[in-house]
Parts: structure tokens; sequence; C-alpha cells
């Protein structure tokens, strides 16, 4: 750089820069003239800053793996020390600014099709939602109870429609009439085109309105087929459109297509919608305008340094859709043009490409400079070779909006070297996710490595056995060994290669930190996602919602009851941890014992649920460890699972009866719950048992059951074999079984385990299957029954408080009742 003094000359000024984590930048300029006053004063406190600024970070530091000890340097030695470093950092921020500027050209433009209307004046203001959900009063009408979307086909409406039933909410409990039908149809109407679905419509079919049901036919528009105006156009629209036949016509789609199409400077595109041959279709028509489709530029400019040249040149060439993807392709090439010197001066090239697909953009850059220049008896040159890859997806756009989500993974490789004289300092930038960071090393000076590396550039590479920085030769790649090529063994054979010595490593207290919070981010989202997959919901219309509370627990946000008030819900995988897990039954925000507040289930729309069924319909057994919490309205909780069912610390909170089976629900024409049908399977009772105290009633329904563990009820129920179940007063009919797969006791209550209840009921149907009772049985405050099918052996404590009744098809064995 220049000034201009007071007499008017333009002097030549060299500017330093010095970076350090502790005490920032700083920056110094030094006259060109090395025998003036100024530089004098100037070199010696360019000596002395170093230094200072060394000590402060190794007194601030919190943490260092071994301290550095900072060799005096020659003053010679350490201005052109410090000169290269200015040299370095001049190029690293020049190289900054030409990828930035890449990127701002390589953008895609912002489209939007739906610009908001500009308000004039006298225009009367908008409705609010009060108005438009308020129907008119007019007679006859009849009284909204529910409201009803379905689909032509009677199929359920896609997923991305159902928010029309929460808009549609309002109307429920107000009179409608004709006026009413249609201003409701209006509204789901223009609810569907507010969210960008253009060619979806919402009708009122024929239907009988006294029972104050109302169904409404939603009618999505469909894409039946997309084409360019020009059947010559070589360009795949999948890549830059993010839709196919079938899908839904949403102006989202549409709006990110026309930016993937219009990325390209030489190219512009419209998209006409055209009716489809079938009703309720739409064709997608792509026009598109084109230019040449390459671009060259050719710059000069004085942007270089005296030693290096000062005028520096560069080639520049653009290609649009090279592969037919939309894609963009840019090369640059960059040389000194006053050298007139092969072996001093600068040159560089750069590589561009990027590529849309759908909702995706995917762009690469990687680039090579190097510099070289003279410093008295030696050459300094320094190289620079960054990169990056970064794929960016448009997560959410509107009207106003637009939000993407980008990942860089880049990797910048610094290289420097002092010919026929050793570099004490070297600078490294490894590759970085997502974040940028940069170290230095100072290297010792051990007759090492003035042997190995004298008159040679060095690198450093990181060595995952010793976990350090090692400076290595300039030809030595990562993972071989000194003698892994004939060229190495005879530079190793020389003295000048394969050896290497440790770089000295500082760790700043930040940087530990930042790693330790990253580690525990991980772990609690590992725990919770360990959480979340212990209950998974099954796909189907009695699917419920899966989430997780803010302190880690399962939340299952039941499907809505039925006319009889059970909500069915079905899972492919439901597991309690220990910590338990919630069913929510609350339509609005409720505490709980176990998961603090949670928000309402979105599900429910009217009364809450009076029995809660969780079936499990696929192969995968149920563990429950913890307890089962029914968050807002108590509940009847019932888990049924015909691979088995293990219960170990099991329990129930706000429910007033629980149920474990292994039977098969059966439904009565309202929806309410007949029955259990009971074929197979097996429920155990483990470890810390079943805690059912707070219940009213607890029932165990399998074909067999086995008790390791204590299991404490006011009123419990046992009742074994293939049988068909009433599911209100568990009243059992034996059905029909076979001798194959049957167990050995249909009710095997080891030594370990018990059961202890005001009142207990153990039935056993299945014939020839016995009950094997080891461990205490204990009816408090009633009737104890026992009713067997085949033998009915007691070696344990049995205790009633009231009346025993025993009943065998074999003969019992000797009791020590009580």
């Amino acid at each position: 750089m220049t000034r201009t003094d007071d007499s008017g000359r333009r002097v030549s000024c060299r500017a330093l820069r010095f970076s350090n984590s502790s005490s920032g930048n700083a920056f110094v300029k030094l006259p060109d003239r090395p025998d003036s006053f100024l530089f004098r004063v100037a070199a010696a406190f360019v000596l002395a800053l170093p230094l200072a600024a060394n000590a402060a970070a190794s007194a601030g530091a919190a943490v260092v793996a071994q301290p550095m000890q900072p060799v005096a340097l020659p003053e010679l030695r350490g201005l052109r020390d410090a000169t290269r470093q200015g040299v370095q950092d001049q190029r690293l921020e020049q190289q900054r600014r030409e990828t930035e500027e890449r990127e701002r050209r390589s953008d895609a433009p912002d489209v939007r099709l739906s610009p908001d209307a500009p308000v004039t004046p006298g225009t009367p203001p908008a409705p609010d939602a009060a108005q438009l959900t308020t129907l008119p009063a007019e007679a006859p009408c009849v009284v909204l109870r529910d409201i009803a979307v379905t689909s032509v086909d009677g199929t359920p409406v896609p997923a991305s429609f159902t928010f029309l039933r929460r808009a549609l909410a309002p109307f429920i409990a107000q009179c409608a009439g004709a006026a009413g039908v249609a201003q409701i149809a209006t509204f789901a109407t223009d609810a569907v085109l507010a969210k960008g679905w253009l060619t979806t419509r919402v009708l009122v079919p024929e239907q009988n309105l006294t029972d104050g049901h109302l169904t409404l036919l939603l009618i999505p528009g469909v894409i039946s087929a997309v084409r360019f105006s020009d059947p010559d156009t070589r360009t795949l629209w999948r890549a830059a459109l993010p839709v196919s036949e079938g899908d839904v016509l949403s102006l989202a789609a549409l709006e990110q297509g026309l930016e993937q199409l219009k990325r390209m400077p030489s190219q512009d595109a419209d998209i006409r919608i055209e009716p489809g041959e079938l009703p309720g279709t739409s064709v997608l028509v792509i026009d598109t305008q084109r230019r040449r489709a390459w671009r060259l530029l050719a710059s000069v400019d004085n942007s270089g340094t005296r030693d290096t040249g000062r005028l520096q040149g560069q080639l520049a060439l653009g290609i649009d859709n090279v592969l037919g993807l939309n894609d963009l392709l840019d090369v640059a090439v960059q040389h000194d043009l006053s050298t007139g010197d092969d072996r001093f001066g600068a040159k560089g090239g750069s590589l561009s490409y990027s590529f849309p697909w759908g909702y995706n953009t995917v762009s690469l850059f990687g680039s090579r400079h190097q510099r070289t220049r003279a410093l008295r008896r030696h050459r300094l040159r320094t190289g620079l070779r960054p990169g990056h890859a970064r794929p960016t997806r448009h997560a959410t756009r509107g009207s106003r909006h637009r939000r993407t989500r980008s990942v860089r993974r880049q990797r910048r490789r610094v290289r420097q070297c002092q010919l026929r004289r050793l570099s004490r300092q070297a600078a490294l930038s490894p590759g970085r996710f997502p974040g940028q960071f940069r170290r230095r090393r100072l290297l010792p000076r051990p007759a090492l490595l003035r042997l190995l590396m004298n008159q040679r550039c060095f690198r450093l590479v990181f060595s995952h056995v010793r976990r350090q920085w090692i400076a290595v030769g300039e030809h030595v790649r990562r993972g071989r060994t000194p003698g892994a090529s004939r060229s190495l063994r005879r530079r190793a054979a020389c003295g000048r290669e394969g050896a290497s010595a440790i770089v000295t490593t500082t760790v700043t207290a930040g940087y530990r930190q930042r790693t330790v919070a990253t580690l525990l981010a991980f772990t609690v989202l590992g725990f919770s996602a360990q959480a979340y997959a212990q209950i998974v919901a099954a796909p189907g219309p009695h699917a419920p919602g899966v989430s997780v509370t803010p302190n880690g627990l399962p939340l299952v946000n039941i499907t809505a009851p039925t006319a009889g008030g059970v909500s069915h819900n079905q899972y492919q995988q439901f597991d309690v941890p220990t910590q338990g897990a919630i069913l929510n039954n609350a339509r609005t925000i409720v505490q709980t014992q176990t998961g603090g507040w949670v928000p309402g289930n979105p599900n429910l729309t009217g009364d809450p649920a009076r029995i809660i069924l969780n079936q499990v319909t696929s192969a995968l057994p149920s563990n429950l460890a913890g307890y089962l919490e029914v968050a807002g309205s108590r509940a009847e909780v019932i888990v049924s699972n015909p691979n088995g069912i293990t219960c170990n610390g099991c329990g129930f909170i706000n429910t007033s009866r629980g149920v474990l089976t292994t039977g098969f629900p059966v439904f009565g024409g309202s929806g309410s719950l007949e029955a259990f049908r009971v074929t197979e399977g097996a429920i155990r009772v483990t470890g810390n048992g079943l805690n059912a105290g707070n219940l009213t009633h607890a029932a165990l329904l399998a074909r067999a059951i086995e008790v390791n563990a204590a299991i404490h009820a006011p009123t419990l129920d046992v009742v074994t074999g293939r049988n068909e179940i009433d599911a209100t007063t568990f009243d059992v009919r034996s059905t029909e079984g076979t001798a194959s797969g049957a167990p050995a006791f249909a009710l095997d209550v080891s030594r370990l385990g018990g059961m202890y209840a005001g009142k207990i009921r153990l039935i056993g149907t299945e014939a020839g299957v016995g009950v094997n009772i080891d461990g205490d049985i204990s009816a408090n405050g009633g009737t104890l029954t026992l009713t067997s099918a085949g033998e009915l052996r007691i070696d344990g404590k049995v205790h009633a408080g009231e009346v025993l009744d025993a009943t065998a098809a074999d003969t019992p064995t000797a009791t020590p009742c009580e």
C-alpha cells in the first residue's frame, strides 16, 4: 500500500498484521526504507509485540497441554516472519471476499407468486376471524355437533389437510342453515387457498343434517403431467421442481421450482397451469427463454504487491446447464503479469459447481493459490488450498419469509516454506464442521529438524496414534510409512525424509468447554431419542401422536374416543421406561405427577375417553418398567399384546381400572368394548412387581401367567386359558383349545411371587393345565376364589379374610391355608 507524505511524495509501506487469540489483531505500518529512524523504532515494536502477546495468552489459558518457550530471533528474521504472516493474512482475506462474491452470484432469485396487495385509500378493512367464523341467524337451522372432511372415494384425507379440522372447530355448536353451510364451505376453501393449495376445492355433498353432523367433500388438485412448452428443451425438470405426477399442486412448490429454473443467468422461466383431462387434475407447462449459455470474463488490476507483481490478471469462464440439471460451473485462473520470471509472482485457480434438486441445492468449491516473493537471499512461498461442500435445504417459505438450512464442510490447507532456510513458524487451518477455527503451532529448533528439513518445505499432519500434530516432509502422505515407496526410502537413506518431530500443542479452556457442551447435547438428544423410540405408533386410522415431554418422558396423544367412550390406539412397539409414560386425555394444558406440565391433546375435540385401549399389532412383546399416568380426566387403561407382556415395576396413576391382557379386543356396534378373546400369550410379573394399589380394580388376562414378584391391588382378577372374557364384569366363557402349545401351568406363582389384595379371583379354564402356587396369596378383606380345570397345587401360604373357595378338576395337594 502507499501513502502521501507532507511534501506530496508517494511512499510505499508494508502492512503487518499479528493475530493472537487473547490480544486480538494488531496492525503496524513500516516504511520501505530500512535506514530510517522510524523503521528502527517500528521494528523494535514488532519484536516486542509477539512476546507480550504470547506471555498474556499463556497467563490467561486455563488448560495448557505443554507450554511453549519462544526463542529470541534476530531483528531481520523477526521482520521477515512478520512480513510473511502479513502476506498470508492478506491472501486469506482476499480469498474470503472472492468466495462471498461467488456465492452471491450463484444465489437463486427470490420468487414470490402471491405478493401482498397494496392497501389503497378508501379500501374497506378485511373482516376479522370472529366475523368469519360467526354464522348468520336464520330459520330453520340445525345445531352442528360435528364437522367432518372426507375425500371422494372415502379414503382418509391427506395429512397436509388435517389443519381443516382445527380451522372449522369454531363452527361447532352454532346453528347453521343454508347460508351458514355455504359460509362454512367458503371458509374451508379460503383456508385451503391460504395454505397455498391452488387447485384444491371444498364442496358440500348432498346429506341429511338432522343429526347435526356436517360432512364436507375435499377435492384435491392433483398434477397429472409436467412438460416444457418446447419439446426440444435439454433440461431435466425433476431437478428443479420439487413435485411429480400425482402430487397435490401447491404454491410453495411452484415458487421453489421457479427459483431453481431462474438461478441460471442465461435462462428465464415461467410456469403455466392448464386443466388436465380428468376433473381435479392440472398440467404444468414450463416456458423457458434462453440466451447464450456461457460467459467469459478477463480482468487486469494492480492489487498485487511489488515483490509478487503489481499487475494481476484473471480469466473466468462460466457455463450454465452443463449436465442438464440447471447446474452452474465457474472456472477461474489468476496469474501475475509483471514479473517475467516463473520462480516469482502469484498464480492460482478456482473451480465452483452447484446444482439443484427439488428443495435442495448443493454447492462445491475448491481453489489453489500460490505466491512466491524474494526476501534478500531467500524466497518465501505461501500456498493456500481452500475448499468446501455446502448442501442447502429450503425448509419453509411463505409470502413474507423463507427459511433455509445449510451445512458447510470446509477444508483449508495453508503451507509455507522459506527456501534454503528452515522456517520456524507454520499456520494450519484443518477442516471444520460447521464452524471455523485456526491453530498456530511454534516448532522447536532441535538439530533433527535442521537436518531433515533444511532447504525443503514441510507440512503438519495429525497423528491419530500420538493424538498430536507432527511436522513431516512435504512428500509424506497420511497413512504411509517412510518405506512405502522407493523415492521415500531413497530420501530417508540420505537423511532428508522419513523422520518427524512433535509439535507443541496448546489447548484453550474455551475449546474444551465447547467440546464438553457438544458431547452433553448429543447425550441428551440420545436419551430423548431412546425414550421416544420405546413407544412407536402403528400407521393407520388408530395411530396416536407420540412425542416427548420436557423432562424426556414419552407423551402419547391418544386418539379421539368413539361414541362408547373408547380411545383405540394401535402401536408397533409399546414399552414403558422406568421413568414412566403419559397418556394424554386432556383437552387443555394440565399438570402431571411424572411429566410436569403437558399441553392439551389436539386429537380430543369432544368429551375425554373413559377407556384407553393400547393395542400392539406387531410381533414385539411389551416391557412395562414404569408407571402409566393418565393426564387429564381419569380413565380405565388397557394394555393388549398377544405376544406377551412383562411387568417389572409397572403401575398406574390417575386410573380407575388397569387391565393387562394378551387377548384381542372385541367391539360392539356403537364402538364400545365388549370382550377380550384370549388365544395365546403370557404375562410375566418379575423384579419390582405390579403396584395397582391406587386402583379400584386390576385384572391380568392371558393364556398363561407367571408371577415372580409381588402384586398389590384392592380387587384382583387373574384369568388364564383360552377364553372370551367380558370387558366389564370379567365373566369367563371358555373356548375350544388345542393341546399344542399348552403351558405346564396356566398360573405359576413362585416362592418370590405373591398376590396381596382385598379380594382375589384366580380362574384357570384350560383343561389339563393346572395352577401352581408356591408363594403367598392373601385376600385380607374379602373372598379368595381358586378355580382350576386341571391340577391345583398349593405349596405356599393362602389366606382369606372371609371365604376361601378352591375348586379343581383334579385332586388338590395339601394346602397350608389360613
